[in-house]
């Protein structure tokens, strides 16, 4: 999978980056995280909106290329604050359309309900826009996964359009940078 964020359009990002919410916090995948990711991606459950559990073969090659891009790329850990616990994951990546970039994640379902997603995902929107200068974000997500849409909504993303892909039809939110980067017109004056 090639990135979007190779070269200097990542570079604004200084590593480790260990971003705090009240019960969770996002830091770099590690190794000790492979079992944990294993388990994320061959669980029906975890994935019964996300095209369903992959086999161990795969999962395995997916964690060890997350686990080897996250020292550089946007591939968080969501870890619990106090015993360093791998909880799930977040990620930003080239959407399917690959003019957008989104948010991504999962959470391990011993961890289901208790706002993780909602601070993990609040931390990583910060970070796309306050580290990485985004103008946006966007998350796509089946309509009848409604715990997901109310997550959206709950951190501030609005339904933008449905789709109808994978067999299924899909919502995309999306969700703009409160403090877009200035640009400078070239030859603009100040006063025009």
């Amino acid at each position: 999978m090639n990135s979007i964020f190779q070269g200097d359009r990542f570079g604004a990002l200084q590593r480790p980056v260990k971003i705090m919410a009240h019960n969770c916090h996002l830091d770099s995948l590690t190794q000790d995280d492979l079992s944990a990711l294993i388990e994320l991606f061959t669980c029906p459950r975890a994935r019964q909106y996300l095209g369903g559990p992959i086999t161990k073969q795969l999962a395995t090659q997916r964690s060890h290329d997350w686990i080897k891009r996250s020292s550089a790329e946007p591939i968080w850990a969501i870890r619990a604050l106090l015993n360093q616990t791998l909880l799930g994951y977040v990620i930003l990546d080239k959407h399917h359309d690959e003019s957008d970039i989104e948010i991504s994640y999962a959470l391990l379902t011993t961890y289901w309900g208790r706002g993780l997603a909602t601070q993990a995902l609040t931390q990583a929107s910060r970070l796309a826009f306050f580290e990485l200068g985004l103008p946006r974000i966007i998350a796509e997500t089946q309509a009848k996964n409604l715990k997901s849409t109310a997550l959206l909504e709950r951190i501030g993303m609005n339904e933008e359009r449905r789709v109808f892909r994978f067999g299924e039809e899909q919502i995309i939110f999306s969700l703009h940078n409160p403090s877009p980067p200035m640009i400078e017109q070239v030859g603009a004056s100040p006063l025009s």
